[in-house]
Order: structure tokens, then sequence, then C-alpha cells
């Protein structure tokens, strides 16, 4: 997205469609937590002109053993 227009929504999916369901974006989000299982996440934002933008990010949880 770089058209200068403000971020007004986001999502975390597992797959890779589209969202259908957005949370708003307050003025400010200082940290974003996914609580789950070793697997494939997809953050999605989108803007107030409808364009929307992706990543794709792996999540590991790593125990140290003794």
């Amino acid at each position: 997205m770089s058209d200068n227009v403000l971020v007004s929504g986001y999502a975390v999916t597992t797959t890779n469609n589209e969202p259908t369901e957005w949370t708003d974006i307050p003025a400010r989000i200082d940290n974003y937590q996914i609580q789950g299982t070793n697997r494939k996440y997809y953050v999605w934002a989108k803007d107030s002109s409808g364009n929307i933008g992706k990543a794709e990010i792996e999540v590991y949880k790593v125990t140290r053993s003794q």
C-alpha cells in the first residue's frame, strides 16, 4: 500500500484467502501478539481506499531443554 492513505483495518488468518471480517485500527497500536501453535499466519492490512496488503509469517515455539 503506497498511496499515502492511513491503514484502517487488519486481520490475522491461517489461510491465504482474503478475510471477510476486519478489525478496525485505533489511532495507535503499540504491539500485537499471536498466541497459537507452530504454523504459518497471514497478517492483512487495508486502507480506507480499499487497498489490501499482506505478509506471511511462520511462528515457531522454541523450548529450551535443561
